[in-house]
């Protein structure tokens, strides 16, 4: 029963502590599983601190880690951008000799720093990275920013709504917004491809980072949401991510008038009442981005010798 509820929180690590504590409270003692679990939890939320705690704790217990164990550190350490420790993790599952399935090899890939890095994970397990494992390089390459690796390997397989969606934001990270609006553009027209809402919030994300340079993309992001409407997503969980994207973009422009805009489309789609949420996040995001600001002003006063000190926190890394 805990591993189901651990499973029902997988986004809210505060939660999930609540759980660990009345399991606590009850001498309920942890298994292998909800460890996994909580490692995925932490990950999600980049708590590195907490994933390597979690992982000790384990240890303490007398726990071996299984697959998912793994696959749950590998992407957090991913996530988190800390290829030192996801190559550590890597290595002690191959010490480890347990069987790697596809799925696994395939979390493995994805959390790769490039692409020849990826080969050579694969080759640690005796494994061609081929087939369908050829298109978790996409993500690579979106971390890399490898655009030359990643059309060859985009224009040699069939498009998808995964694969255009990873595309689109590989064209934003290395500075090819009208390449992403192309792309963007041929995957709205072909009506055999099923787009879902997280794809055209990513969309609207892309159109956001471009609308300072070049206004014409904030009149795109509202007519690609114009297209998400004429959808037919009858669902406020499927609305709410098109919808926040777009506040984001407003607020992240300051742009007050769009938003009003915005905010009166909505009402006219008789829909949702969504004022409440969209006042709380442009309030919200408005403090976060002058709180980034700060953060950037004080990143580029301090200077370190020896070039960026490893994250505070994780000399502690595990010993598998």
């Amino acid at each position: 029963a805990a591993g189901v509820v651990l499973k029902a929180v997988r986004n809210k690590p505060k939660l999930a502590e609540e759980v660990v504590e009345f399991m606590s409270a009850k001498r309920i003692g942890l298994e292998t599983g909800h460890y996994s679990q909580l490692v995925r939890i932490y990950g999600n939320a980049l708590r590195v601190k907490d994933v390597l705690r979690t992982l000790k704790d384990m240890k303490a217990a007398g726990l071996s880690p299984t697959h998912s164990t793994y696959a749950a550190t590998i992407t957090a350490f991913a996530k988190s951008s800390l290829p030192h420790l996801t190559e550590k993790t890597i290595h002690a599952l191959h010490k480890d000799a347990l069987p790697v399935s596809d799925r696994l090899l395939s979390t493995i890939i994805q959390s790769s720093p490039t692409v020849p890095k990826a080969h050579q994970y694969a080759a640690l397990f005796d494994r061609r990275i081929e087939g369908r494992l050829v298109e978790d390089l996409l993500p690579v390459c979106l971390r890399s920013a490898d655009l030359k690796t990643a059309e060859e390997i985009f224009t040699s397989m069939p498009l998808t709504t995964y694969t255009g969606s990873v595309m689109v934001r590989i064209y934003a990270t290395c500075n090819e917004p009208e390449k992403a609006h192309e792309l963007i553009t041929k995957m709205l027209a072909d009506r055999h491809l099923k787009k879902d809402p997280i794809f055209y919030s990513q969309c609207v994300g892309v159109y956001s980072e471009y609308h300072k340079i070049n206004p014409v993309n904030g009149g795109r992001a509202e007519a690609l949401f114009d297209h998400f409407v004429a959808a037919g997503f009858r669902h406020v969980g499927d609305w709410e991510p098109v919808v926040l994207a777009m506040v984001a973009m407003y607020v992240r422009h300051l742009d007050s008038v769009g938003l009003e805009r915005f905010v009166k489309k909505l009402q006219s789609e008789k829909f949702y009442d969504w004022t409440k949420m969209i006042r709380e996040k442009w309030e919200y995001l408005k403090v976060m981005k002058h709180k980034s600001r700060v953060i950037q002003e004080t990143q580029t006063r301090t200077s370190y010798p020896q070039g960026v000190p490893i994250k505070p926190g994780l000399e502690g890394v595990p010993d598998w």
